[in-house]
């Protein structure tokens, strides 16, 4: 559940609680009852759930945190537990109510005029604070609500990729990039067999996409690769032997015949990174760690890198297992984006850098 979705529960708590309040204080010379019977019921029923709907998201809203992107289950487990059951709260109170009948014979025009003037009370209290924090940048607690990244998202034709997908006999033992290929066909088609085109990846684990870079992309002789990666987690691969990813890698790589034209930089990108020339690289794909610190920090240590028109490439935007990815790409872009033009926002983001005088002081380099 998204800090935009909140404020609108929010809204619906607030114009429940203010309105059972106007019932309370109405009511309480008519209703001869008392609160025993079915509308008094209703009414604090109304009034109990109107106030834990805000009190849960205010809560919500406190310890919402960036790392965690949008969901915030993950950071408060029984948080839509206890919407939901306050959100079942009101409508027993709502039944109620209807079955208790009209209050002293006003009928239900009053009712109407009650929900009509908290309507609008909540609905201004409602969007006085979104506008706070949105639009005035207020921080909740220190963490900063960042809008995404624009939509977009190129056009793939329904027909499978092509087959076969290398040209040689490789070992994997997963496929997280097949899905794509038809994507990077599309944007990626203008560096196809052009000289001297340079790709950084980040992250290559046994090497599915920079193989299949280096088969259809970067055929040109002059043409490189440059990946980086820790190879610091064993795992086990397909094949009767058990070995690490590493291993792998280095095997399919070797079976491939692009050992010349590739360099592997072994080590942690937020090292690695810094150490390489700026505005040296055609395209970057960023799929290395995905916690959301250091996914913002191998994209902006990667723009550096970037050349004006070059593409960046980052994996597990839309990905549920990893929302911090997320979180990160927006807040990337929430700093750097008018230096980006997005071609594809999805599973994947791809980013165009635009072109800029950065020789000028106070100019982002």
């Amino acid at each position: 559940m998204s800090p935009l979705l909140i404020f609108g529960v929010i809204f619906v708590g607030l114009t429940t609680f203010v309105a059972s309040l106007r019932l309370i204080r109405r009511e309480s010379c008519r209703e001869a009852r008392g609160w025993g019977s079915r509308r008094g019921l209703g009414t604090l029923c109304l009034l109990t759930a109107g106030a834990g709907l805000i009190l849960s998201c205010v809560h919500g809203l406190l310890n919402w945190d960036p790392s965690h992107g949008d969901v915030l289950s993950s950071r408060w487990p029984l948080f839509e537990a206890v919407v939901m059951g306050t959100l079942a709260l009101l409508a027993v109170g709502l039944g109620l109510r209807a079955a208790g009948g009209p209050a002293g014979g006003m009928g239900i025009d009053w009712e109407k005029g009650v929900l009509g003037s908290s309507v609008v009370v909540a609905l201004l209290l409602t969007l006085t604070g979104l506008a706070v924090v949105q639009m005035f940048g207020i921080p909740i607690l220190g963490r900063w609500i960042i809008r995404e990244v624009p939509r977009t998202e190129v056009a793939v034709t329904p027909a499978p990729p092509r087959q076969p997908g290398f040209g040689k006999k490789y070992e994997f033992s997963a496929d997280w990039f097949s899905w794509a290929r038809p994507i990077w066909e599309i944007v990626l088609a203008d560096y196809r067999g052009k000289p001297n085109v340079r790709y950084l990846e980040i992250g290559v684990f046994e090497g599915r996409s920079a193989l299949w870079m280096l088969e259809n992309i970067l055929t040109d002789s002059t043409a490189s690769l440059t990946g980086i990666d820790p190879f610091f987690e064993p795992e086990k691969a397909s094949g009767k032997s058990v070995r690490t990813y590493k291993d792998v890698f280095y095997s399919n790589l070797a079976l491939s015949g692009f050992e010349r034209k590739t360099r592997i930089i072994e080590g942690f990108s937020q090292i690695e990174l810094r150490k390489l020339p700026l505005a040296s690289f055609d395209i970057v794909y960023i799929d290395g760690s995905h916690t959301a610190n250091d996914a913002l920090e191998d994209a902006i240590l990667s723009w550096r890198l970037l050349k004006d028109n070059g593409l960046m490439i980052i994996d597990d935007y839309g990905s549920r297992s990893f929302t911090g990815v997320k979180r990160a790409v927006d807040t990337f872009f929430a700093f750097f984006g008018d230096d980006f033009q997005p071609i594809h926002v999805g599973a994947q983001v791809i980013l165009k850098k635009q072109p800029r005088d950065r020789s000028l002081p106070g100019e982002r380099r």
